[in-house]
């Protein structure tokens, strides 16, 4: 029965945490969720305000629901975030429907340093994904899965789902063959054997 702007934190019995005031919130929907080791929380989704402060596609916010002033993205991005993946060497890869960062043109998926400015030797000179960006999962062991309606990462042919080095390079021996049918993958999950979950709207693989 209390307002509440699209985020807001409970504790562990369903109690409102009023100590994480996020104030007018963000004045659009949130899509997607990243909780950093530091405990502060990045967003992504169709916002551009995040507490009255500009903040188009993405922010990261405190612990207290504050805006973090240390993450500086200007312009930010010209469309809708649907994916974030935090990265074990503080980077972070979004993807979404957007065509450019800080009113300039990147392929996706896109890498930003902690301090919220592109990481531009990330898949540098690669054209990137041709289609959607929907979800990405970082492996232990730095490498990256990337899933969406996803037909070609820098040129070459995939099938929704493909996997790249931590360098924005594609791991050629994570093979997928014909893939996935139409549609797009829109969840993934590790299990703890190394093997991977994948949910979506696609209705046969290979």
């Amino acid at each position: 029965g209390t307002p509440a702007v699209r985020l807001i934190r409970i504790f562990p019995n369903a109690q409102r945490d009023t100590t994480a005031n996020t104030g007018a919130g963000a004045d659009g929907r949130i899509n997607v969720m990243r909780l950093l080791p530091d405990g502060k929380l990045l967003i992504g989704g169709l916002f551009v305000l995040y507490n009255n402060q500009v903040a188009r596609g993405v922010a990261r916010v405190l612990p207290d629901g504050n805006i973090d002033p240390s993450w500086q993205t200007g312009f930010g991005f010209n469309n809708e975030v649907l994916a974030i993946e935090s990265l074990t060497d503080s980077g972070v890869l979004v993807g979404g429907f957007f065509s450019q960062f800080q009113q300039l043109p990147v392929p996706q998926p896109v890498k930003l340093r902690y301090n919220g400015q592109r990481d531009t030797t990330f898949n540098a000179g690669g054209t990137g994904t041709t289609g959607l960006v929907e979800v990405m999962l970082e492996q232990p062991d730095g490498r990256i899965l990337i899933g969406g309606s996803v037909s070609a990462y820098n040129g070459q042919p995939v099938s929704k789902l493909f996997r790249i080095f931590p360098d924005g390079t594609r791991d050629t021996s994570f093979q997928t063959g014909s893939g996935f049918s139409t549609g797009s993958i829109r969840a993934m999950a590790l299990q703890p054997d190394g093997k991977i979950l994948a949910v979506g709207s696609f209705t046969s693989y290979q």
